[in-house]
């Protein structure tokens, strides 16, 4: 440890007494064996080597694409079972968060497939993501009743008192050949703002700085020999003071690779950190050299390794987590993702597929939700789409992945003064029926009076976040499935494009 941490701890340990209080503390008080298993007290000598490897941001990637360059789980499984058995079970698997929403077949499942894999494959803990709130606090409730290894946040807090949830753990302790491992989780601060406001109005996410100061310093004091943080957020938005207690970071969240080491140029701090990308196309991994004789840390290998650089077919599917996978398709998932909504269609730009949805919005909107036509509606409007539709027979699983997120249509009310206004703000795609045109963001000045009211057909995401929430008034939200963007697409794609103005 450097001098910069231990003048860190020193400056600390004042605070940090009424966490530490009453905790069983054994042999001369520095080991806590409450947290580590004491009968591995005998492996703890000479100089052994450690993997910690990390996936982040997986968003339901279950399917091998080698289109998109994704592994999928049935090789994934096979490539961390290999890196298991060449580290001689000195591994440890983090999820960084972001792990269930974004695939027909996790979607179908909400999640479960997923959770079901990570058990299989043996994950040590999972950092909450924003997107682990897409299904309800109630829905992470439920899976985490599956979940064999602990949902790990420890800034997650209620807004009425300030106190932390109840249903995720601030950390988690491991001792493996010997080494005591404490794993710190955070999501990072104001990510409430990428989740429907509805899913956490009653949580809010703080500053982690704080809390993981805290805790990293408890799991020191009380024996750990590396604390590991696991945070979804970006390893750029991690300070040095944040880091000053740990001895392994992954982030993620933003989906790019970084990597933060005292060998980079420009390093911010000097622990190694690794942020891979998504969808299991990279897995972040750190090795650790542990001497437990003089309780010093080395580290080797800093990177996250490309799974794209894989020769993906090589890899045969693990035979455990085929089986498993393949039991979901037959029972729960094919019959509702296999169907063919549109045949030998070319492809579908990600960038064009929001158009098609707000135009089809409104012709649902007129044909079964306003047939008295009540409203004249000024603009459709909604954000990206996560990804293309591929050329071919285009299915309901195509589509799901394309629009994954359950965002209810909402009707909106609008003064043509707050119009102008939100032009600034916005990023999304909008529809102006009037002039049966597509507009992009700004590109988007419609003729307006300031005074007058308008309506706006627009996702209840954007309704409900700022700067929106404070100008527009929710006349109607259509919450029935049928209104959702997938819905929407697989009710009118059939006659793609013929009734699609590009």
């Amino acid at each position: 440890m450097n001098n910069k941490k231990l003048f860190a701890l020193f400056l600390i340990g004042v605070s940090s007494i009424s966490f530490l209080s009453g905790c069983n503390t054994n042999d001369g008080g520095n080991i806590n064996y409450d947290l580590w298993d004491k009968s591995q007290n005998s492996l703890r000598k000479g100089n052994k080597k450690f993997d910690f490897y990390s996936i982040n941001d997986f968003h339901g990637s279950t399917e091998y694409s080698p289109e998109t360059y994704e592994p999928g789980i049935n090789k994934l499984s096979s490539f961390l079972k290999e890196r298991r058995e060449l580290s001689q079970g000195n591994m440890f698997l983090f999820s960084a968060g972001d792990m269930w929403q974004g695939s027909a077949d996790s979607n179908i499942t909400k999640g479960e497939l997923v959770v079901d894999w990570m058990n299989l494959i043996g994950f040590d803990s999972q950092t909450v993501g924003n997107h682990e709130f897409d299904w309800t606090i109630d829905r992470i409730k439920e899976n985490t009743t599956k979940m064999n290894f602990p949902l790990l946040a420890c800034n997650i807090v209620y807004k009425s008192n300030n106190e932390n949830v109840e249903w995720t753990k601030p950390y988690t302790t491991y001792t493996r050949n010997g080494l005591r491992v404490g794993v710190v989780g955070a999501i990072g601060e104001g990510q409430e703002k990428d989740i429907l406001a509805d899913n956490v109005k009653e949580v809010k996410f703080n500053n982690p700085e704080q809390e993981v100061n805290k805790i990293s310093k408890y799991l020191k004091d009380n024996g750990a020999d590396v604390v590991v943080y696991v945070k979804h957020d970006s390893i750029t938005s991690i300070t040095e003071t944040e880091s000053q207690f740990v001895d392994v970071i992954f982030g993620g969240h933003t989906h790019t690779g970084e990597i933060n080491s005292a060998t980079n140029k420009g390093a911010k701090y000097d622990v190694p950190a690794v942020q891979a990308f998504s969808n299991g196309k990279d897995v972040g991994h750190i090795e650790l050299n542990f001497n437990f004789s003089k309780k010093e840390i080395s580290y080797g290998s800093v990177e996250f390794v490309d799974t794209r650089a894989f020769k993906l077919s090589s890899y045969v599917d693990d035979t455990e987590t085929k089986n498993m996978y393949q039991g979901y398709l037959t029972n729960t998932i094919n019959a509702i993702k296999n169907e063919v909504i549109l045949k030998n269609s070319k492809e579908i730009a990600k960038e064009v597929i929001p158009n098609i949805y707000n135009q089809y919005a409104y012709r649902y909107f007129r044909e079964f939700l306003d047939t008295e036509r009540k409203y004249e509606i000024l603009a459709v409007e909604t954000n990206n789409a996560r990804s293309k539709i591929p050329f071919g027979d285009v299915t309901f699983g195509d589509i799901y992945k394309a629009l994954p997120f359950d965002n209810h249509l909402n009707l909106v009310k609008i003064s043509g003064y707050n119009v102008k206004k939100l032009g600034s703000y916005s990023s999304s795609y909008f529809y102006v029926p009037l002039v049966g045109k597509n507009y992009q963001s700004y590109d988007f000045q419609p003729s307006v009076t300031d005074t007058n009211e308008y309506y706006i057909l627009m996702i209840d995401f954007i309704a409900q976040k700022a700067p929106y929430c404070n100008y527009v008034e929710v006349i109607e939200s259509y919450n029935n499935d049928e209104a959702l963007p997938r819905e929407i697409l697989k009710r009118y794609l059939p006659d793609y494009p013929n009734n699609f103005i590009n």
